[in-house]
């Protein structure tokens, strides 16, 4: 097929027309004290990193993936889990995104001949090698896992794997015929290994080998290519078959292991037929879901997302629409990103916000992404493409190499402490003046605004925490050069159905694993508390303001019940307690009822009947026994003489006075 009559498929929906709706400074997320996440913001990359259970998909990461979604974002949706294609389908239809999606499925309707759209692209073409081979090296290192050796090993093996698949590319290609991943398998198989069966000549009369090698020769007569093609032809049939079985068995094996998964039934299904959905339809769009999971297609599932991310990437950095509002953003959602990282994931994230894409990365803690990366400087990798994010998102954590590069990331502060020296001699003498006084000092010494420990303490959501997560954001502030703290404690909030609350009677009263957890949560709220123009907690996209509103709205309906309720004595947590039995959807608590209760004009202190008992009564304090006129010393003795004495028995029986 001639590269020029190749033609992108049509979108499988209905294009919405372009315009001015994606300005860089529109307002997506509202995160209070006057800091607001813009398109611009989205454009320069999200990381979120949490523990496990933390709320980092189910609490920031839906009120990121919902504002996107309200913008008309072109997605794709990266899914690692089973689970993760119906929580993605309801956010797309709970925000009116139905049209748009598209999910590449098994048994589905949609399918990616993603080789014959690469080398048959409009702007890369079939003699763009260079991007075919960097393509196949991508794929081939992240579906290794990032197994390898030291730096000068794993630099070796890499040349190796380059130079195979850009002298089998070439051979396959070279002749202006298309080829399939079944061709490359075969051609592979059919090489020669050694000097002796390149002599013997059996290669000429195979199936794919000898003749695709000959017909690229016979293209590339008397053109610049020529030189190129007698360089395809000595590593084929000299350079090759002279490698030692070690490097070709290891570098081949490794290619072989990549391509035979393509001859799955399920492969040539999604990848085997003609194209009809694209990663370009997300730049018109579209909503893309590959739910090929990779719990559910270890093998297969890993290499099919890994396909879709790389595709994306070249086809947001190859637009060629005019920069400005008119220009729709692309979001690459991953969650469990450390199973889909790329050693040159850094690079383009650096350099995609040009590009109109918007990156979002979910990941539990930086061990699990070093891990997978070959070389000895896989920590700096990692680390770079982690500080190219300018919006980092940190929930609860526990793993210690990730708290203390959170606790750096967040930044220090000078502190200074106060220090008094004990003073010298006894307490007379220092009384009446004697003995030496006590020094103060002053140090100073540069502190973490959050210690490590403290990241343990955020809330991760869930009925016993009715769904609040607590998360420290780190962004370009505008205040960040006047108070020298560039993060803000944001609280996001998840979808509990029924939150379950304990009686008040079993709920703990004090004791020191209360005493030890209050302390814990207190640096949080210390760190709430300097936010600038900020008198509540803000929320992900909604203040708390807004929701004790709400609390207090919803509370008129239990009106005549609660003055009732004042009127029996009852104390404003038992007030909430039956509220709460009523309606176990309603997050009350004895604070919303105070504030309830003086919204209305009534005492919220303890109230007295004249028909029941006064709750917790206060004993009634007894009158002196004698008058409170200090006495003279004179009189003292007459005074203790005339109390009356107090017998008693001893343990013998005998009266004592």
């Amino acid at each position: 097929m001639n590269e020029r009559s190749y033609q992108l498929p049509p979108p499988p929906f209905v294009v919405s027309p372009p315009g001015p709706h994606w300005p860089l400074d529109r307002q997506l997320l509202d995160f209070g004290g006057g800091v607001s996440f813009t398109i611009k913001s989205s454009l320069e990359g999200v990381f979120i990193i949490g523990g496990t259970g933390s709320g980092k998909s189910s609490a920031s990461g839906k009120a990121f993936i919902e504002a996107y979604l309200e913008a008309n974002y072109g997605m794709l949706f990266l899914c690692p889990k089973a689970s993760d294609r119906p929580f993605y389908e309801k956010l797309v239809r709970n925000c009116g995104r139905a049209k748009d999606l598209c999910v590449f499925e098994p048994r589905g309707r949609f399918c990616f001949s993603f080789l014959h759209h690469l080398s048959n692209h409009p702007k890369r073409g079939r003699r763009d090698v260079k991007n075919i081979v960097q393509f196949f090296e991508r794929i081939l290192e992240n579906y290794a896992g990032g197994q390898g050796g030291g730096q000068e090993d794993e630099v070796f093996w890499a040349t190796a794997r380059r130079a195979l698949m850009a002298n089998l590319i070439l051979a396959l290609g070279g002749g202006g015929e298309s080829y399939s991943i079944d061709d490359m398998n075969t051609f592979l198989r059919e090489s020669p290994d050694s000097l002796e069966e390149v002599a013997s000549r059996h290669w000429l009369g195979s199936s794919i080998f000898g003749p695709r090698l000959r017909s690229a020769l016979a293209a590339a007569q008397g053109t610049p290519d020529v030189k190129t093609m007698e360089m395809v032809r000595n590593y084929w049939l000299v350079e090759r078959p002279k490698q030692p079985s070690k490097t070709k068995n290891t570098v081949g094996m490794a290619l072989s292991s990549m391509l035979d998964v393509f001859n799955d039934a399920t492969a040539r299904e999604l990848f085997g037929g003609q194209t009809n959905l694209c990663p370009e339809h997300c730049l018109d769009g579209a909503v893309i879901i590959v739910d090929v999971a990779v719990k559910e297609y270890p093998g297969l599932g890993l290499l099919t997302q890994q396909i879709w991310k790389q595709s994306l990437q070249q086809a947001i950095e190859d637009r060629s629409d005019p920069e400005g509002p008119t220009r729709r953003p692309v979001a690459l959602v991953m969650d469990e990103a450390q199973l889909f990282f790329h050693s040159s994931d850094g690079q383009y994230q650096a350099t995609c916000r040009s590009s109109g894409g918007a990156n979002l990365a979910i990941t539990q803690n930086l061990p699990n992404i070093i891990c997978r990366v070959p070389g000895a400087h896989a920590d700096h990798v990692v680390h770079g493409w982690m500080g190219n994010f300018n919006t980092q998102v940190f929930h609860n954590q526990s793993e210690p190499t990730t708290c203390k590069a959170i606790a750096e990331a967040l930044g220090r502060a000078k502190k200074f402490m106060v220090s008094q020296s004990k003073p010298s001699g006894s307490f007379f003498e220092r009384l009446f003046g004697g003995g030496g006084s006590g020094n103060y000092s002053v140090s100073g010494e540069e502190r973490y605004h959050v210690e490590p420990f403290e990241l343990r303490a955020l809330r991760c959501g869930g009925p016993e925490n009715h769904g609040i997560v607590e998360t420290y954001v780190l962004m370009n502030l505008p205040s960040g050069r006047a108070t020298g703290r560039y993060f803000l404690p944001v609280v996001f909030h998840q979808q509990i159905e029924s939150p379950p609350l304990p009686p008040p009677e079993i709920v703990p009263q004090g004791g020191m694993l209360q005493r030890v957890f209050r302390s814990f949560k207190n640096p949080f709220r210390r760190h709430l508390m300097t936010l600038p123009n900020l008198g509540s907690l803000p929320f992900g996209r909604l203040v708390k303001s807004r929701r004790r509103k709400s609390r207090l709205d919803e509370l008129e309906k239990f009106h005549d019940d609660i003055v009732q309720w004042r009127k029996e004595g009852l104390d404003l947590r038992a007030i909430a307690a039956k509220i709460f039995a009523r309606d176990r959807n309603l997050d009350i608590d004895h604070n919303v009822v105070s504030r309830y209760l003086i919204k209305h004009g009534m005492p919220t202190g303890r109230v007295r009947t004249q028909d029941a008992e006064p709750v917790n009564p206060v004993p009634t304090p007894q009158p002196r026994p004698t008058d409170t006129t200090r006495l003279p010393i004179a009189g003292m003795a007459d005074f203790l003489s005339s109390k009356p004495k107090v017998e008693s028995e001893d343990s013998h029986g005998h009266e004592n006075s």
